[in-house]
């Protein structure tokens, strides 16, 4: 069974200006249950906070939109691309391709060191992704123009860019 928007407000405040989850306050069965707890943990590779609620465990930001909105989104988008910032200003719900646009640094195996720049033939090349194709930008004599030109163009056609 999916989470409800109605069992996470049983189970969890969250708090839109902190991004924070706590535990409520109620009265149980056995007396009353003190709340605030701070739930949930980061997740140590992956660096998001997961919270487990009824035995199964949710990214926080997936929950925040949930608690907010009453819907599951498809893909949740960290605006400033901090993993932990929860605060419902710093998220935004979009497609999987939208949130890789606001990528900042390139990949691990990435030889120029920069973001959208490959080592092609001696020079570099600028190359940048839009609805699944990979489209050149051109060639250039050092990374750190490569590098530029990719940014002018990042800027122009990913409206989810925010470098």
């Amino acid at each position: 069974m999916k989470l409800t928007q109605e069992r996470l407000k049983e189970v969890a405040v969250y708090n839109p200006i902190t991004g924070e989850f706590r535990r409520p306050e109620r009265i149980g069965s056995r007396g009353r249950m003190r709340g605030g707890h701070l739930l949930g943990h980061v997740h140590r590779t992956l660096g998001y906070i997961q919270i487990r609620i009824d035995f199964i465990l949710y990214y926080a930001h997936r929950l925040a939109w949930l608690y907010m909105t009453g819907e599951w989104p498809d893909h949740v988008d960290h605006i400033n691309m901090v993993k932990t910032d929860n605060r419902w200003v710093n998220l935004r719900s979009g497609t999987g391709s939208f949130n890789l646009q606001n990528r900042r640094a390139p990949n691990s195996n990435n030889m120029s060191g920069y973001l959208g720049v490959v080592r092609s033939k001696g020079k570099y090349a600028a190359r940048i992704m839009l609805n699944g194709r990979g489209i050149h930008i051109g060639t250039f004599a050092d990374p750190e123009r490569a590098h530029l030109a990719y940014v002018k163009t990042k800027r122009e056609l990913h409206p989810g860019c925010t470098i």
